[in-house]
């Protein structure tokens, strides 16, 4: 009976402490501390959110010329369009990376190649073909993103197509940098 009374003071005993520890852990009714003007934890104002959304970086980047723009501007595009148009790609020199992607899909043809050799090898390509729409179709475009031959025709490239010849194109850009040439007959964009 002893032993039993030894161990209901040890476990009163062990109890209290319990308690007690308990009471000292919970927090207390003050308020939290605040930062002050030196505190590496102060809040600073939100920046404001851009209003046009960045496009993501190429694929095909260039170094050799460096991009001196986001993107190409209305007036080489349309100047883009009438190479395209004319197959005269002589005009694109100017802005194509030293080193240009050509992709001939469904083709060996041809990849990394010297500037101009992309620009000859894709004016043989174009030549002959006509009815260029500049303006395809947006929700085939979608759907063609979602494809193998997708990674041709990001946004911001520019993308034109031919229903007569049954072919499209699409030149893309590394900021205003023309950095890889790509051409292929429409049922392949769906591969």
């Amino acid at each position: 009976m002893k032993i039993f009374s030894s161990l209901r003071g040890l476990g009163l005993a062990v109890t209290v402490a319990g308690v007690i520890g308990l009471v000292a852990c919970t927090p207390s009714a003050s308020p939290p501390p605040t930062a002050t003007s030196s505190s590496p934890l102060t809040e600073t104002p939100a920046s404001p959110t851009p209003s046009v959304t960045p496009l993501a970086p190429s694929a095909f980047p260039c170094s050799d010329p460096a991009p001196a723009q986001a993107a190409p501007t209305q007036a080489q595009r349309e100047n883009y369009q009438a190479v395209i148009a004319s197959a005269n790609t002589q005009p694109m020199a100017s802005h194509a990376c030293a080193t240009v992607t050509f992709i001939i899909s469904g083709s060996e043809c041809c990849g990394p190649l010297n500037r101009d050799d992309a620009l000859v090898q894709w004016g043989d390509w174009l030549s002959g073909k006509s009815d260029w729409n500049f303006s395809p179709d947006a929700a085939m475009v979608a759907d063609w993103r979602t494809h193998f031959n997708g990674q041709y025709i990001p946004e911001g490239s520019l993308i034109a197509v031919s229903d007569v010849s049954g072919v499209m194109t699409s030149v893309v850009f590394d900021g205003d940098v023309i950095t890889a040439l790509f051409a292929a007959h429409i049922e392949e964009m769906s591969w």
